[in-house]
């Protein structure tokens, strides 16, 4: 295929993003809004969720999940213009910032709320939680993005083989005329819903494909393009905090396009990647 070819390509896999600037709350809202951090506001009947050590790891032990954000859906329909998301309730996100581990079972990280936002309260969080394990509250603002697929994630469509030998090389010219600018130009790790995670070392697709295989082994595997970044983490920044997901990292929340559809959130996977 020639080269305009596989330009057009790469613009055809384009897929609108919704990026979230963050800002440090100076004081936390009393109404129920979305943010990064702070204190959950959670129905009466949740169960806050642990990292068990389903495995069985020495060096680990049973201890809660992290808060990391809470998305009241409503904020987002302006900026979904793929109307991809739900358009009511919330979404809780959490992970293990002690281990850094991934999903051990499902139902542990993404969890959906569509019922009477009236009954939700502010819901401490657990005293195991000290330190780094909580983030401050961070308020959020939303624009959005055409989005193009990271090196890893593009060569998924096709046979690699086939077409270049320096692959990270080649893939950037093909970006740089297809006018996207360098990924390394972006803004450090930003807050992404939908388009594309910002990889930065595995690439997750096929992750998620193992990983939904190892907790599924009963169901239909899945196909790399069957998955879809839901949700990744940037930095936190402001005079009095910081949280860099270890060194230069991020989280990545990434769901089956058919379970996005169906409003199912129960087979969300969570990962952790850093430079």
């Amino acid at each position: 295929m020639e080269k305009q070819a596989w330009i057009q390509h790469l613009k055809s896999l384009e897929k609108n993003a919704i990026i979230a600037a963050t800002g440090r709350a100076a004081h936390p809202c009393a109404q129920l809004h979305s943010k990064i951090g702070g204190i959950p506001d959670l129905p009466p009947d949740f169960v806050w969720p642990y990292f068990e050590n389903a495995r069985g790891w020495e060096s680990s032990t049973p201890h809660p999940l992290s808060f990391i954000a809470q998305i009241l859906l409503e904020d987002l329909i302006p900026y979904d213009l793929d109307h991809l998301l739900p358009t009511s309730g919330i979404l809780y996100f959490f992970f293990d910032l002690v281990e850094y581990e991934e999903n051990e079972q499902w139902d542990r990280n993404v969890f959906y709320y569509d019922g009477d936002l009236t009954l939700l309260k502010p819901r401490p969080l657990p005293e195991e939680l000290t330190g780094e394990e909580r983030i401050p509250e961070f308020n959020m603002t939303y624009h959005t993005l055409i989005d193009h697929p990271g090196n890893q994630e593009y060569r998924q469509f096709y046979d690699v083989e086939k077409k270049y030998e320096e692959w990270d090389e080649r893939y950037e010219e093909d970006a740089a005329l297809a006018g996207y600018p360098p990924r390394s130009d972006y803004d450090d790790r930003v807050f992404k819903f939908l388009g594309y995670g910002d990889i930065i070392q595995n690439e997750v697709l096929s992750s998620a494909v193992f990983m939904h295989k190892s907790l599924s082994p009963d169901e239909e595997e899945t196909q790399p393009q069957d998955w879809i970044n839901l949700f990744q983490t940037g930095f936190l920044l402001s005079s009095d905090y910081e949280q860099y997901w270890l060194d230069a990292g991020s989280l990545y929340f990434y769901i089956r396009k058919q379970d996005l559809a169906q409003r199912n959130f129960h087979h969300v996977c969570a990962f952790h990647e850093c430079g």
